[in-house]
């Protein structure tokens, strides 16, 4: 079914104004999203959620994560979801990246230090790479600044 003018052009509007990482991945489903993956995830940053994790069905996690969308007949993962918890996202999303963005003199300091992680198969922490690597530059970019806490921005784009 080929949309029309009027669809094409609600298409637009909807890219438009939802970013990539928060539209919903339609080549993947919810059991591509790995539970050790997010479970690793979030016990590696902190979350009360890793302890209730295990005891939770995955759609219901998911949804508290907001890295879901859709009817709880036809759950979707986001893009954000497929990134960072599956082994292989560049399969669903070819040509992706994740960028981090560190202002090592806040917003609006004149000064930036990116990052750019491509998706490719990985194994542990999907967000272990680019976690670790903000921790280092962090230290690294702390020590330079004078002891000033360096800022960053996680973002996700489409090549």
């Amino acid at each position: 079914m080929r949309p029309n003018s009027e669809d094409e052009q609600e298409l637009l509007r909807l890219t438009a104004t939802i970013p990539f990482d928060d539209r919903q991945c339609q080549k993947a489903d919810l059991e591509d999203l790995r539970l050790p993956l997010i479970q690793a995830y979030l016990k590696e940053v902190g979350s009360e959620l890793h302890i209730a994790a295990s005891k939770m069905p995955l759609a219901e996690l998911c949804r508290q994560m907001n890295i879901v969308d859709g009817a709880d007949e036809h759950v979707k993962p986001r893009n954000v979801g497929v990134l960072f918890f599956n082994d292989e996202p560049s399969t669903f999303l070819p040509g992706c990246q994740i960028d981090v963005v560190i202002f090592p003199k806040g917003p609006g300091g004149g000064e930036l230090v990116e990052k750019v992680f491509r998706a490719a198969p990985r194994t542990g922490t999907s967000a272990a790479v680019p976690t670790e690597s903000c921790s280092e530059r962090e230290g690294h970019q702390a020590s330079e600044s004078s002891g000033s806490n360096p800022h960053r921005q996680l973002s996700i784009c489409r090549s």
